[in-house]
């Protein structure tokens, strides 16, 4: 073998030897990215237990005890779970897109240079009670990565800058905003005490029944709806630290809203909230959950129900008038009774021709009568001037008792509704049989 082979041999050779290494060397590089580009922060949010965020605004601490979180420092306060939740999500969700690695001797210049000396924003997260790590944001050169940094690692990495947004909460927006934090589902009592009137609901197997001012079923829809009210009530911060509740009216309240609920556990708490004297634009208030003294616009406050009356269930009877197949109308002195015989009605006592679709107009009338009020002194229905009964079947589906005339009212008693009511005149008046005779 001449000397002009031998070399071409051995060039061959080195280019497979370098592409062989460099192969191996970019794999050992894509295995470093792989391995440096990952989550900022592993955790399971559920065990997360403490928090604690420090911003030019100041320190926030908070702590979770028994699945609830709340602020510990500076004040003692309600946490917002949204707010909570928010900080945590940016934590789990963050991952890490570039590395920068700090040559020995420079930390101190490169972390003052990246805004991690001091850093702009630091979080430590604490699970079960022992610190899980401390990340540092620092600043954005572009925009759009900010610095961060691990106190359990060495390396300063990059990741977006709303993620530092994400963390960066002072107290005010880490606090409950909220008047009243309950869970709907939970409230079993809530009561409105007022200076002229109390209204409390408490509920039954049956459903919600009014408890005050008077005794009886409770509309659900309405129930419903006052406790999204009183769930939807944010507040104005005005005190932190009052020293004295009178300048706000609260050391002698106006109105004590009690909210009673029960955990999944059987225990019982109740939510208080005192409102006081009128501001501006609203009312003072205060939760016994906290020293905070607040206010709530006058649109909460007005819209409070102050009687028992849009609680009361309207729909003087429960019934469907398409299963009726009987009707009775008795006077003090006479009766009539219409049957429906193959979807025709007759009349059957006194016997004489009837027009079918106004006993039909009835009967949707009863099924939608409502009172427009209710009143404890019911007149005449001891001795009713006419009494409407409906049966389907043998079962006596309806039975509306009409009563006097006031004025443009009268008084009347229906089988869903314990106590007396009014309805208008003109609506009385369409129940009224003599309509549904055909002239002979």
């Amino acid at each position: 073998m001449n000397l002009k082979s031998v070399l071409q041999i051995c060039i061959v050779f080195a280019l497979l030897l370098g592409a062989v290494l460099y192969s191996n060397q970019k794999e050992e590089e894509e295995e470093q990215v792989v391995q440096m580009t990952k989550e900022l922060l592993v955790l399971d949010k559920e065990k997360v237990d403490g928090l604690t965020i420090q911003t030019d605004s100041g320190t926030v601490v908070l702590r979770k005890e028994e699945g609830t979180w709340s602020i510990t420092e500076p004040l003692a306060l309600p946490a917002s779970e949204g707010s909570v939740q928010g900080v945590l999500a940016n934590l789990e969700r963050a991952h890490l897109k570039k590395f920068l690695l700090l040559e020995e001797g420079e930390e101190t210049e490169r972390l003052t240079e990246y805004g991690l000396l001091p850093p702009m924003v630091r979080v430590i997260v604490e699970v079960e009670g022992a610190v899980l790590d401390t990340i540092d944001y620092g600043n954005s050169p572009l925009n759009v990565y900010v610095y961060v940094k691990k106190a359990s690692e060495d390396r300063v990495g990059m990741t977006e800058l709303y993620r530092r947004t994400g963390v960066a909460r002072n107290l005010r927006q880490m606090r409950e905003k909220r008047a009243l934090v309950f869970a709907k589902s939970a409230v079993t009592e809530w009561r409105i005490a007022g200076q002229r009137s109390t209204i409390e609901v408490a509920k039954a197997a049956e459903g919600w029944r009014l408890q005050q001012p008077s005794v009886g079923p409770a509309d659900g829809g309405q129930v419903d709806s006052v406790l999204a009210h009183l769930g939807s009530a944010f507040m104005t911060f005005v005190d932190d630290t009052p020293a004295s509740l009178a300048p706000f009216g609260l050391d002698s309240p106006t109105m004590q809203i009690d909210v009673h609920v029960q955990g999944a556990d059987g225990s019982q708490a109740i939510h208080t909230l005192w409102i006081g004297d009128e501001t501006e634009k609203g009312h003072y208030a205060k939760s016994t959950s906290g020293p905070s003294v607040f206010s709530l616009d006058s649109s909460f406050v007005q819209s409070l129900p102050t009687s028992d009356l849009p609680l009361r269930p309207k729909r003087l009877l429960d019934f469907q008038r398409k299963n009726v197949d009987r009707i009775e109308f008795v006077y003090p002195d006479r009766s009539i009774l219409c049957v429906r015989d193959n979807n025709a009605w007759l009349a059957v006592s006194p016997v004489q021709p009837v027009d079918g679709t106004q006993i039909e107009a009835i009967l949707l009338a009863l099924e939608r009568l409502e009172a427009v009020a209710f009143v404890e002194d019911s007149r005449g229905l001891e001795a009713p001037r006419l009494r409407i009964r409906a049966w389907a079947g043998d079962t006596n589906v309806a039975d509306l008792a009409l009563g006097d005339v006031e004025g443009d009212r009268v008084h009347v008693r229906g089988g869903a509704v314990e106590s007396g009511g009014l309805v208008e005149k003109a609506t009385a008046d369409r129940l009224m049989p003599e309509r549904i005779f055909v002239a002979e």
